[in-house]
């Protein structure tokens, strides 16, 4: 219950922060939240982040490609 709670609030606080301009519109991945593996790094974390910069870099490399006309 806590992990589908964290998640909720995670998308909400990611596309509200997108509606802003704080963050780039790109698709929000799935948020999963997860235990840590090493105790000392809390107890909860997710990989969205991580996610998320791998799709703003795709998009960045597809707005380079040159286009033809």
């Amino acid at each position: 219950m806590i992990r589908a709670e964290l998640a909720s609030l995670i998308y909400k606080a990611t596309k509200k922060s997108q509606k802003k301009g704080s963050l780039p519109k790109v698709d929000i991945p799935e948020v999963v939240i997860e235990h840590p593996r090493r105790p000392e790094h809390g107890d909860y974390a997710t990989s969205l982040p991580l996610k998320m910069i791998a799709s703003i870099n795709r998009a960045l490399k597809e707005a380079e490609k040159p286009t033809l006309s």
